[in-house]
């Protein structure tokens, strides 16, 4: 038997409760930890046919308290309690910290999950691949079992039980890798989560769905069950689903609040044209969507959480900027959160603070703070957390503070407050021959220039985008040894990189696991260069450090790996 508690609001929430074979169940809640004062739901049967599970309606609950439950089983009360906390009223300032993450293997027993726990978060957002069952066909039973596989594995429903549950799906859970609205498993997948889940108000067919907490309306997308890579435009969220997310958007403009949009995939990588993972591949639906949210003025009122990649990241808006009408300076931040539980990344792409994928089968999860104090601005803090897998702590990848507001903030100029300088580190072309990796040749060296954190450099290469450009790698390291912690600007996807001033430094943490940047073609522009913008320096160790001055000779190389 297991239970969790979700679809909580001011002043409600749901219980769910599975049980390992048909019973009649009552649940008892109340404010009170010892149930010295209880209210008790009326009895409910459990049958093999409705998949074991049955679903409590609490109702008239205190907002913003915490609430305790507990079940009973045939009249005998079962060890394992629950908890929650009630939203707040809907409106008021409020300030709160959640947790989120996806991503873990099917009946995942990792210590992620404790020190997500450990957190207190008011809710838990699963952000979806919650199993890896990859399950093709329209089999009911088979989700049902994964559900309990993974929901009810006393390490993972440990934290379920101690807060409100919110989720979304991805591929693995609901179809097989990479899974459409095609899918066979479909009807199953919907069919399912609505039986097993203790879910928000979602729609006839698609689950996607939308709650308020404080002044943060999150709004959680079903970007699977209605996916269609042939469609004219090919659609991610479907035009119900679309037309239903620009309505939320609207709405919140009208308000003063700010939006949480949970994309199981990353919203970042410029368009590429037929399938893919990721929003890339949908891309007029997604400068759609951008430029509703440019018009309603939200894209600095907006934040977006994502996993599937499996890796920590953050992005400040500038890798998100897809609105055309006119171009923003700052589009959404975006934050990813995972994975819970996979050994695997793939990264993709230009996080503008970087990225940590796992590594010796650690776990991710991130939290995020929420500061608001009835003003214009609520303050947005992202903490990136890793754990081994049987770990008893957790250790702090990156934090990133974003200020949000909730009326329209005031336009700015683009890249305000930033050094543009233009770097020419080769004079004319280059012709590139093949040569060793072991012993590079050095096409350019010996060129510096003064570089502060935030200055946007634009580096001439001395070639064009059609040369064989997979193999250079520019190196730049300042010349107090001090390397250079960069992120590729505009056309780049290769994400945050690290220059260490020594060969021995390792740097894989902190954004690409190389001690050099290698320059490969998507990096490159049509007029033979790459735009970075200075985030920070490493030491000889690959540690971040600061520089006592303000602006540093940053010097720049090329070299031809072959």
């Amino acid at each position: 038997m297991y239970s969790l508690p979700g679809a909580v609001t001011d002043d409600s929430a749901v219980v769910l409760v599975r049980t390992d074979a048909e019973a009649s169940v009552v649940v008892e809640y109340g404010t009170d930890p010892t149930f010295s004062s209880v209210t008790a739901t009326g009895a409910q049967g459990t049958t093999t046919g409705g998949g074991l599970a049955t679903k409590f309606a609490l109702s008239s609950l205190t907002p913003n308290a915490q609430h305790y439950y507990r079940v009973k089983v045939d009249g005998v009360v079962q060890a394992a309690t629950g908890a929650f906390r009630t939203a707040p009223i809907p409106g008021t300032p409020h300030s709160f910290t959640f947790a989120a993450s996806g991503d873990a293997d099917t009946g995942s027993t990792h210590a992620a999950f404790a020190q997500v726990k450990a957190t207190n978060p008011a809710f838990f957002l699963h952000v979806g691949d919650l199993h890896y069952e990859n399950i093709g066909t329209d089999d009911l039973p088979a989700f049902r079992d994964a559900y309990a596989d993974s929901l009810g594995v006393p390490q993972q429903n440990a934290l379920y039980r101690s807060c409100g549950f919110v989720y979304t799906w991805d591929d693995h859970d609901f179809g097989a890798n990479n899974s459409d609205g095609s899918s066979a498993s479909r009807p199953a997948a919907r069919a399912a989560y609505r039986e097993q889940v203790p879910h928000y108000p979602v729609p006839t067919g698609p689950i996607y769905h939308a709650f308020t907490w404080g002044r943060v309306r999150f709004v959680a997308l079903d970007m699977r069950s209605e996916r269609d890579h042939g469609a004219s435009p090919p659609t991610t969220l479907g035009s119900t689903q679309l037309a239903w997310l620009k309505d939320e958007i609207t709405a919140a403009s009208e308000s003063d609040r700010i939006v949480c949009i949970v994309s199981p995939v990353p919203y970042i990588i410029e368009a590429q044209p037929g399938p893919g993972e990721g929003w890339y591949a949908f891309g007029e639906e997604r400068e759609d969507l951008a430029n509703h949210l440019q018009a309603a003025g939200m894209n600095r009122r907006t934040f977006i959480l994502s996993s599937d990649w499996h890796v920590l990241a953050i992005d400040d808006g500038s890798g998100t900027r897809w609105a055309t009408d006119p171009l923003p300076t700052l589009g959404p931040p975006n934050f990813s959160t995972g994975p819970l539980d996979r050994s695997e990344f793939n990264n993709l792409a230009a996080w503008s603070h970087g990225y940590r994928g796992p590594s010796n089968g650690q776990g991710h999860y991130a939290t995020l703070q929420i500061t608001d104090e009835g003003g214009p601005s609520i303050e947005v803090k992202y903490r990136g957390y890793y754990v081994a897998a049987n770990g008893s702590a957790s250790t702090l990848w990156h934090s990133f503070t974003c200020t949000l507001y909730t009326e329209e903030p005031p336009e700015t100029e683009p890249e305000e407050g930033m050094n543009i300088q233009f770097v020419d580190v080769v004079s004319g072309d280059v012709a590139v021959t093949a040569t060793s990796s072991a012993s590079p040749t050095t096409l350019h060296d010996g060129l510096s220039v003064p570089a502060a954190v935030g200055d946007v450099l634009e580096v001439s290469l001395g070639f064009t985008a059609a040369a064989s450009s997979r193999f250079l790698r520019l190196n730049a390291v300042t010349v107090d040894d001090l390397g250079a912690h960069v992120n590729m600007v505009g056309p780049g996807t290769l994400g945050v990189r690290a220059w260490a001033p020594t060969a021995s430094a390792s740097v894989g943490g902190e954004g690409g696991g190389d001690q050099h940047y290698i320059v490969q073609s998507g990096d490159i522009r049509g007029d033979g260069t790459v735009k970075v913008r200075l985030i920070g320096w490493l030491d000889a160790a690959g540690s971040r450090t600061v520089h006592a001055n303000a602006s540093v000779p940053l010097h720049f190389a090329v070299e031809n790996r072959g």
